[in-house]
């Protein structure tokens, strides 16, 4: 989904109806030239919504699951994830405008150097990077799973 805010769709459902859960969502600022794609999601108990993302903080995990697969209505991209980790709600992990490549490399290397644990991909010609978003129950500290968009 993509509403005109990132409140919206915390609670509800793409056809609008309320719900706890609410619907997995683009953020707002999100556009077709846009590099970096914001997917926010609610932390469901029982794996609902993004409840599963948490399996993420183990590199066992991770090491059996390297990769998103995104499927569009004209295409199907399978984006190697870079970085895994613990951010701060509206901080530099939630940037969307890069002045250009090389200013995007950058923020792509300041993710992987914060990452919880080493995660080693090819990184050369990354032109669009996915996030994906859930809260952690701390605040506003949120736990995210980056992928290289292919």
């Amino acid at each position: 989904m993509l509403g005109t805010d990132n409140q919206f769709y915390l609670n509800h459902l793409p056809n609008g109806n309320k719900n706890a859960l609410g619907s997995l969502f683009l953020d707002y600022r999100t556009n077709e030239d846009s590099v970096h794609l914001i997917v926010y999601g609610h932390n469901g108990s029982g794996g609902k919504m993004f409840g599963l993302l948490k399996q993420y903080e183990s590199q066992d995990y991770f090491l059996g699951h390297k990769t998103l697969t995104v499927a569009t209505s004209d295409a199907v991209y399978v984006c190697p994830i870079f970085s895994v980790r613990r951010v701060e709600a509206g901080g530099n992990a939630y940037r969307l405008e890069f002045e250009d490549n090389n200013s995007l490399t950058d923020y792509i290397n300041q993710a992987v150097a914060e990452s919880l644990y080493p995660i080693d991909v090819e990184l050369e010609n990354a032109a669009r990077v996915l996030t994906l978003s859930t809260c952690t129950g701390w605040r506003n500290q949120r736990f995210i799973v980056q992928a290289i968009m292919r």
